[in-house]
């Protein structure tokens, strides 16, 4: 299936569902470190917080620059 007969919307619900699904990836990643009983301090907690955010972004990005250049 080509990218172009998914339409504008089509492409936003796919962009959407990225965002989702590698957010709860990593937060998943980030829970099981919590269970092993590491990062509990505040300021863990905050970085490991916003690592999650910031490899949700990386990992979005260069899914879709995938998607895109291949």
């Amino acid at each position: 299936m080509k990218l172009r007969q998914l339409g504008e919307s089509g492409l936003l619900l796919l962009f959407g569902w990225s965002v989702a699904f590698y957010y709860h990836l990593c937060s998943g990643i980030r829970h099981l470190v919590w269970d092993a009983g590491y990062g509990f301090e505040i300021r863990s907690a905050y970085r490991s917080g916003y690592a999650v955010l910031a490899a949700t972004v990386v990992l979005t990005v260069l899914t879709w620059l995938y998607v895109f250049l291949a």
